[in-house]
């Protein structure tokens, strides 16, 4: 396991240059790494690293690639949900393959409609409780900075995607797991993130009316973030 996440944070960290015959040295060697499997905890973190390294190095099209993952979670899981699962893994696997053409200074060749497709039924769809996994949920909002970072390089129609998919999500100025995904979209706007805070924290905000444990946490989730904000601020203008 531990070359995977060393792989993984190499991937993340920096740009690459791997030669193909490097790349696939690498994924030989933890192409059949043991996941996890009998045990819940950190179970689809492990699965989504193990995506997003495989589809960075292997040259299948992402369609291919999204195809073993979910055959081999399945395999595992029988009880889960696939059309959930493989547009989960979908998303992950678009990450990859963007990364590396990023890093490889090549075009992206992916369809513009399937990363709309995709990112709607992953933050905008309904999906029944039963369908979804619940530790996905939480690491929605990682998937979300991952593209909204990467479309930043973008000036075409996949960063447009991204910004509508963006704007419809952080309209209702959610309090759940995206909270901190749409403070970070919005950290240069300061009139939408003081709106966001406004509309919650005020005398007469939105967080009275909940119960006194979501008032709890919804007030942490605000201070936590307004931390990093002013983590990012000094660095981007350091005091001199």
């Amino acid at each position: 396991m531990g070359i995977l996440l060393s792989i993984f944070m190499q991937i993340v960290s920096s740009p690459k240059r791997w030669t193909p015959e490097y790349k696939e040295k690498i994924w030989g060697q933890i192409k059949d790494i043991e996941l996890p499997d009998h045990q819940y905890e950190n179970l689809m973190t492990y699965y989504s690293i193990y995506a997003l390294v495989s589809a960075y190095l292997q040259p299948m099209s992402r369609t291919s690639n999204v195809s073993a993952i979910t055959e081999r979670y399945m395999g595992k899981h029988q009880h889960s949900n696939r059309a959930y699962f493989g547009m989960y893994f979908n998303n992950i696997c678009l990450i990859g393959k963007w990364l590396c053409a990023k890093h490889t200074e090549t075009e992206l060749l992916e369809n513009a409609a399937d990363l709309k497709q995709l990112m709607t039924a992953l933050f905008i769809k309904k999906w029944k409780p039963n369908d979804r996994d619940f530790e996905t949920i939480g690491l929605r909002p990682y998937i979300m900075k991952a593209y909204i970072i990467l479309s930043r390089c973008e000036s075409h129609i996949f960063r447009k995607i991204v910004d509508d998919i963006c704007e419809t999500v952080f309209s209702t100025k959610p309090v759940n797991q995206l909270l901190e995904a749409g403070i970070f979209y919005y950290q240069n706007d300061k009139e939408r993130i003081t709106d966001w805070f406004n509309n919650w924290l005020s005398d007469d905000g939105l967080v009275w009316n909940e119960s006194i444990g979501d008032r709890n946490r919804i007030i942490q989730d605000f201070c936590v973030v307004k931390k990093s904000m002013i983590y990012v601020i000094r660095l981007i203008c350091p005091m001199h």
